[in-house]
C-alpha cells in the first residue's frame, strides 16, 4: 500500500468519523428537544427523516460533482451547508423549523460529504482487487466518529444543554474543510478499459438495465431502514423498557466499536469470497439479532450484547456494496452510481426514521416496527443471491 494511498484512506476515514459521529448523535437528542420545546416524539423523528431523504436526493447530484470537479471541492461546499443547518438547529423554537434546519440543510450537507464523495477518492488510487479492503479501512472511520463523539452528547447535553451540543458540532464538522486538501489530488489508479470512452449517459443506462444494480439498490434501501431506525429510535426504546439514558449512548458507542472489527473483517473477506454472499449473510444476522433482542427482556447486558452483535454487521454492507457496483460498472462514475444506490439507502433511512416514530405514536411501543426490520432483513437476505456480480465487458469501438 503505497504512502498517498495510505494519506488518503486516513482523511477519507476521518472525514466519515466526523460528519457521522456527529449525525449519529442525533437520536439523542431526540428526546431532550422533544421535551424542552413540548413537541411530540412524531416531529424529531419526521425531522431526521427529511434529513435522510434530503441526504439521499443530494447524493447522485454530489457524486456527480466528486466525478466531475473532485472529492476536495465537493466536501467545502457539502461541509459549509452541513455547519450551516447545525447552526440554524441550535436556534430552532418550531417544528418548521427543524425541518428545515435538521432535515433539509443537514440533510444536503451529509450528503456533500458522505460515503460516496469520499470512497471515490479512495477506489482510484487504489487497484480494484483491493478495493473491498480499502473502502473497509475507510468505512471504519464511521465507528471511530460513533466511539468517540456519541457518548460525549448526552454528557454535553446534561451540562450545556441541547443547543449549546448542536454547536459543539460546527467545530467538528469544519475540521472536515481541512482534511479536504488532502482528497483533492488527481487518480493514480489506472481506469479499466473503454471505461474512459463512456459517457455518463451511457453509464446510467448501462446500470439500469443491469438486474445486479437493481437488486443491490433495493437492498441498500433495507440497509438504510435499519440503520436509521436504530439511530433513531433505539435510545427512546431503551428509555422507554426503563434503563437509564447513558446505556443509549453506550449501546451507540458500543455499535460503533464492534463495526471497526466487522467492516474491516468485510473488507478482508469482500477481497477473498462472493460479496453477494457476504451481504446476504449479513442481512440474516440482522434480523436474526433483531428478533432475539426485541422480543426477550431487555436489560444493560442484553442491550449492550445486542449492541456489539450489531455493531459486527452494521456498516459492513457498505464497503461490500459500493465495491460490488465498482466491480460490475468500474470506477469513472463510481460516484454517481452509486450515490443513486446511495438514494435508495436513504430512502429507507426515511421511512425507518419516520415510520419508527408514527408507530410508537400510534401503538405506544415499537413491537411492529421490530417485525418489519425483521422481515426487510429477510428480504435482503434473498434478493443478494441472484446477483450477476462480474465485471461487464464493452464492446470495442469500430474504426472509421
Amino acid at each position: 500500500m503505497h504512502r498517498y494511498g495510505v494519506v488518503v484512506i486516513i482523511a477519507a476515514g476521518l472525514v466519515l468519523a466526523l460528519t457521522f459521529g456527529a449525525r449519529q448523535s442525533f437520536g439523542l437528542y431526540l428526546s431532550p428537544i422533544s421535551t424542552d420545546l413540548g413537541w411530540s416524539i412524531a416531529v424529531m423523528s419526521l425531522a431526521l427523516a427529511i434529513q435522510s431523504l434530503f441526504w439521499g436526493l443530494g447524493q447522485p447530484f454530489f457524486g456527480w460533482m466528486a466525478d466531475r470537479f473532485g472529492t476536495g471541492r465537493t466536501l467545502v461546499i457539502g461541509t459549509a451547508i452541513y455547519a450551516a443547518g447545525l447552526f440554524y438547529a441550535s436556534h430552532m423554537q418550531t417544528p418548521e423549523e427543524a425541518y428545515f434546519s435538521v432535515g433539509i440543510l443537514v440533510g444536503i450537507g451529509a450528503a456533500g460529504c458522505g460515503m460516496p464523495i469520499v470512497m471515490t477518492a479512495v477506489v482510484r488510487v487504489f487497484p480494484k482487487e483491493r478495493h473491498p479492503l480499502v473502502m473497509a479501512l475507510t468505512a471504519s472511520g464511521v465507528s471511530l466518529g460513533q466511539f468517540l463523539v456519541t457518548p460525549a452528547a448526552p454528557i454535553v447535553i446534561e451540562a450545556y444543554g441541547w443547543r449549546a451540543g448542536l454547536l459543539g458540532f460546527i467545530g467538528l464538522i469544519g475540521i472536515v474543510m481541512l482534511l479536504a486538501a488532502l482528497l483533492r489530488s488527481r487518480p493514480v489508479a489506472p481506469v479499466r478499459a473503454l471505461e474512459a470512452d463512456q459517457s455518463l449517459r451511457e453509464a446510467l443506462a448501462e446500470a439500469w438495465g443491469h438486474s445486479g444494480y437493481l437488486l443491490l439498490t433495493a437492498g441498500f434501501f433495507v440497509c438504510g431502514f435499519h440503520v436509521q431506525f436504530i439511530v433513531t429510535h433505539l435510545p427512546n426504546f431503551i428509555a422507554e423498557c426503563g434503563l437509564p439514558a447513558t446505556t443509549g449512548g453506550w449501546a451507540m458507542s458500543a455499535i460503533g466499536i464492534f463495526n471497526l472489527i466487522g467492516t474491516t473483517a468485510a473488507g478482508f473477506l469482500g477481497s477473498r469470497y462472493r460479496m453477494k454472499y457476504l451481504l446476504s449473510i449479513l442481512y440474516t444476522l440482522r434480523a436474526l439479532m433483531f428478533a432475539i433482542y426485541a422480543f426477550t427482556p431487555v436489560t444493560t447486558t442484553t442491550t449492550l450484547i445486542f449492541a456489539a452483535g450489531l455493531g459486527l454487521a452494521w456498516l459492513s454492507t457498505v464497503p461490500l456494496t459500493s465495491a460490488l457496483v465498482g466491480r460490475i460498472f468500474g470506477t469513472r462514475y463510481l460516484g454517481t452510481l452509486f450515490g443513486i444506490v446511495f438514494l435508495s439507502h436513504q430512502a429507507g433511512s426515511f421511512l425507518g426514521s419516520w415510520l419508527g416514530g408514527y408507530i410508537f405514536e400510534a401503538t405506544g411501543g415499537y413491537d411492529t416496527i421490530w417485525l418489519i426490520n425483521i422481515g426487510l432483513g429477510l428480504f435482503a437476505a434473498l434478493i443478494h443471491l441472484p446477483i450477476a456480480d462480474k465485471p461487464l465487458t464493452r464492446p470495442m469501438a469500430q474504426p472509421a
